[in-house]
């Protein structure tokens, strides 16, 4: 399958996957699972970083299918359901409302409908020390698609003291 890498700036201490013309919420805390909010399986999530400003490491698997769970070297691994009302869905960073993430595929490109979310993050603490980060990524995502009808959040692996924070906050 083929996977798609890139650096990408981040604001807010976050970035969004979101149909085109939803407008995300800023300074949205993610939820219980301190990584990833949807809103009920709707068209936007919020992705939560340690970083407030500045660089990440991003990276997009397109799936036809569920791929095998993989969790070593990975703080944080958490899957959504996510519903796109467009074949347009895709990533939002830094500008959050005009500054889609154009080097990479949609999420939604198969056409719109339910889709499994599972977002991978390593060194969102060090990304939280950092605080602003311009140089090179200290923090590390993997997030993989595929179509699959909407079932209930699950949380493979919560570690980090970045989603800790979020979840007793």
């Amino acid at each position: 399958m083929n996977a798609f890498s890139i650096e990408t700036r981040v604001s807010h201490s976050q970035f969004w996957i979101k149909d085109p013309d939803t407008e995300p919420a800023l300074n949205v805390y993610a939820g219980l699972n301190g990584l990833i909010q949807t809103r009920g399986g709707e068209n936007c999530a919020t992705i939560l970083t340690g970083t407030a400003f500045g660089k990440i490491a991003l990276t997009y698997e397109p799936r036809p299918t569920e791929p095998a769970l993989t969790l070593g070297g990975w703080d944080d691994v958490v899957d959504v359901s996510m519903t796109f009302t467009t074949p347009m869905a895709g990533f939002v960073g830094h500008g959050f409302q005009d500054d889609p993430i154009t080097d990479l595929p949609h999420l939604s490109a198969p056409g719109p409908g339910s889709y499994r979310v599972r977002v991978h993050v390593r060194g969102r603490n060090e990304g939280l020390d950092l605080e602003d980060n311009y140089g090179d990524p200290v923090e590390f995502y993997l997030v993989q698609a595929w179509p699959h009808p909407v079932v209930p959040e699950v949380r493979h692996k919560l570690t980090d003291r970045r989603g800790a924070h979020v979840r007793t906050a």
